[in-house]
């Protein structure tokens, strides 16, 4: 259902839903990955905060969109819930989306990859509030960078001529 949804009249509900899901989950999750503090999970995140970066700056939206969909997965995955490690389809799936129905911005950022560092540099620090921190602002820049591509097109839309 969250595959097909993305794409249907209701997508604009569908994807705030998504986004409001991980806002909620994510940050938490975060906090969970950073008090294990396991190096290996550090190296694995900054691998592809950088393969996001490399496709970021050749403008080639769909290796960005694996490498934040692996980055979000090992977020989720490593903080040890496993109902949190279950929601890496659903952010693969809203990433995915966002793609597919040309929701990313038309140059792809390279500031959120900070952010993915940081958050990289918490986990391996054992700072679950400063990796929470990094999440909740991943999460936000995500969400309004959505919002802004969908009221630039309904204002697109709108200015049509009939």
């Amino acid at each position: 259902m969250i595959r097909w949804r993305p794409a249907s009249p209701g997508r604009e509900a569908q994807l705030r839903e998504l986004a409001e899901l991980r806002a909620a989950v994510e940050p938490a999750a975060a906090a969970l990955t950073a008090s294990r503090h396991d190096p290996r999970v550090r190296d694995e995140l900054t691998t592809h905060a950088r393969a996001m970066d490399t496709a970021a700056r050749e403008g080639d939206g769909q290796a960005y969109v694996t490498a934040d969909a692996a980055f979000h997965r090992v977020l989720l995955t490593e903080s040890g819930n496993g109902m949190f490690a279950q929601l890496a389809e659903v952010t693969e799936v809203l990433l995915e989306a966002r793609r597919e129905l040309l929701l990313l911005p038309v140059r792809l950022e390279t500031t959120a990859i900070g952010l993915r560092h940081e958050f990289a540099e918490a986990v391996v620090a054992g700072r679950a509030a400063g990796a929470a921190q990094a999440a909740a602002a991943i999460v936000g820049r995500a969400r309004a960078e959505v919002e802004q591509i969908l009221a630039d097109s309904r204002e697109y839309v709108t200015e049509v001529p009939r």
